[in-house]
């Protein structure tokens, strides 16, 4: 399941067809109007979209451009030659993604420092004669100067048959050597090749945009990459790959990658096709929060007219399979559970050191002898009665995690009210309350499996309804998503609400399905549709909650299909019982002004929306598989 904003493109191939390479006599430059934004952001030039801006702290002549946050971008459309390869170049500094939409494939590039560094992004136009190039936010503030763009080739598409002595098959083809730009922390790219599969025997490299290439001494098909990443199982790594025939120009074949985050081995990645002698990784750091890029093995697979091969990567793997890695959680799940405290059926909340070893150790836990929170494998299952205590604030029960980001630095015990180490605000706080917090703006992965819900109350909105992840404040939610299913209906919803300076939600937005106001087409006999693309009990889905300033955005996966906060937001519009509180939204909700003072902390869980069920099952349960999160 894909969880990070990051995507995924591959280019189409086309069945016999081969591809030459013709160079170019000499690079030539491709006219971009407004290349160094001395004129601004004009229509006839850059089109931006907030939060942009253009800076005065530039590289060359009196402007530049600045993206201060996510959904920030601007982009231009570009005349090109089809067939051609180009290469898109930009100083940033900061942090930011340039590159180009050929024909609806995105090529990027991310990079930049404390100072301009030049970046390159590089591709080739295919059939297209415009292209689209861009600038895009990062994770973090940039500034972007002197776009070029240049013609480094063209590349001939001739229809022909494949010729029957082409190689085929897919095996580990041998690597010559290894080789970066010599910036590592001391375990150099030869460890990558090495066979040794120990942490020690590692590539690492700190910074966005660092490379490890690595030469097959020859030519061969290049088809796949086999890597095994450093705590590959702690923590997903943001990667592109790009192979060449002389290591000086360069072929996409697989762009904005993403590993899986929990694979402590070998992880198979399937590349556009391509002939190559050399094959180049760049990284672009990781879920954890940092720059670095760490590889133990690498493996490069395909087929050589020359045989220079190697045993497959199966036999690899059942090789390091019997290796040990050192392992920081517990069981498969990898959830890192020493930044949560937890509330159980009896309503208190359990927030100290203890409290939170229990969590990390995996034990069962609950109140009054329940088991509320169990453990499989490290996946945590949250369960709690509908007649269950409630705390403090609330009248609804729960069995439920309360973020805790200071891990008891925080004068031992957990201090979770107020301005602390243990929560965090928006960037839009004071500079005094972000000094004195954990963390500024927030971003929350999940993957769960929703095993039961209750059937009946003496209230018919709290009927199979339940919050699986929200963010609190001190006394309101900026968002609080919803899963509700009917015990008539074989599918469920899911819905997330916004609180206004009220308390209640100002905004309640529809992901799939209706919310607990029933706001959705009646059947003949009066009650609501079932949607037909909706989640099902013990069906995996997957959500992400991230709030930048005022900027809200959740996301939901579920059976192949992403639903964005766009769409979201579209698809409530259509409702009979629409409720957003700013009608001019359309890719995020803006949350309210009050929310610049108050102080954040996730909650992941099972929080049970109904307090008056008595019918079996009378009681929730949800069981997580993934609960990532990061400031």
């Amino acid at each position: 399941m894909q969880l990070k904003t990051k995507l995924r493109y591959t280019t189409a191939l086309v069945a016999a067809l081969s591809v030459t390479v013709i160079p170019a006599a000499s690079a030539a430059s491709v006219s971009i109007v407004n290349a160094g934004f001395e004129d601004g952001f004009t229509s006839d030039s850059w089109i931006d979209t907030d939060p942009s801006s253009i800076s005065s702290d530039q590289r060359s002549g009196s402007k530049a451009a600045k993206i201060t946050g996510d959904g920030g971008k601007f982009e231009q459309d570009v005349s090109v030659e089809a067939n051609t390869d180009y290469a898109l170049t930009a100083y940033i500094k900061g942090t930011g993604k340039i590159g180009a939409t050929v024909n609806g494939t995105r090529y990027t590039r991310t990079g930049g420092g404390d100072d301009y560094e030049l970046v390159t992004a590089t591709f080739n136009s295919g059939s297209a004669t415009t292209i689209t190039i861009f600038g895009n936010y990062y994770g973090a503030e940039a500034r972007f100067d002197d776009f070029a763009l240049t013609s480094t080739g063209t590349t001939e598409v001739v229809e022909e048959s494949i010729e029957s002595g082409t190689c085929s098959g897919n095996v580990s083809l041998a690597i010559d050597s290894a080789s970066d730009d010599g910036t590592n922390d001391g375990h150099g790219p030869e460890n990558a090749i090495d066979k040794n599969t120990s942490s020690d025997s590692r590539w690492s490299s700190k910074g966005i945009g660092k490379a490890i290439t690595f030469d097959l001494a020859g030519e061969a098909t290049v088809k796949e990459l086999a890597i095994q990443w450093y705590k590959g199982d702690q923590r997903s790594n943001y990667f592109d790959i790009e192979t060449s025939t002389d290591n000086s120009n360069w072929s996409s074949v697989y762009a904005g990658g993403i590993s899986s985050g929990n694979d402590a081995s070998y992880e198979t990645i399937d590349v556009t096709d391509s002939e190559a002698r050399y094959v180049r990784v760049t990284g672009s750091g990781n879920s954890a929060g940092s720059t670095w890029n760490s590889i133990i093995e690498a493996q490069v697979l395909g087929c050589s007219d020359d045989g220079v091969e190697e045993a497959s990567t199966e036999e690899t793997t059942e090789e390091t399979e019997e290796s040990t890695v050192e392992e920081t959680f517990v069981g498969s799940c990898n959830i890192d559970m020493s930044i949560w405290g937890y509330t159980t059926g009896d309503g208190v909340s359990m927030n100290d050191v203890e409290d939170i070893q229990d969590l990390v150790d995996n034990k069962t836990l609950g109140s009054n002898g329940a088991e509320e929170i169990t453990w499989d494998d490290g996946c945590p299952t949250f369960t709690v009665a509908n007649d269950a205590a409630s705390s403090g604030g609330s009248t609804y029960p729960r069995s439920e995690l309360r973020e805790l980001m200071a891990r008891y630095t925080d004068g031992g015990d957990a201090n979770v009210k107020g301005f602390t180490k243990n929560n965090w605000v928006t960037s839009e706080a004071s500079d005094s309350n972000q000094d004195l917090v954990g963390g500024v703006n927030g971003n929350m992965k999940a993957t769960l499996i929703v095993n039961t819900v209750s059937v009946d109350a003496d209230s018919e909105d709290q009927i199979g309804r339940i919050i699986v992840g929200q963010i609190h404040g001190e006394d309101h939610e900026p968002v609080k998503i919803y899963y509700r299913k009917l015990p008539e209906h074989d599918k469920g919803s899911v819905f997330f609400t916004v609180d206004d300076s009220s308390g209640d939600p100002g905004d309640r937005i529809n992901v799939i399905g209706f919310t607990d106001k029933n706001d959705t087409d009646e059947d003949a006999s009066g009650d609501p549709v079932e949607p037909e693309n909706g989640i099902a009990l013990g069906d995996e889905w997957s959500y992400e909650i991230d709030l930048t300033g005022d900027q809200l955005k959740v996301t939901v996966w579920h059976d192949g299909y992403t639903y964005t906060t766009a769409d979201s937001i579209e698809y409530t519009k259509t409702r009979s019982k629409q409720l957003i509180r700013v009608s001019s939204d359309t890719d995020a909700i803006t949350i309210d002004d009050f929310y610049a003072d108050d102080y954040m902390y996730f909650k992941a869980g099972l929080y049970n929306q109904n307090k008056t069920g008595t019918s079996s099952p009378d009681y929730a349960s949800v069981t997580f598989k993934v609960i990532d999160v990061s400031h």
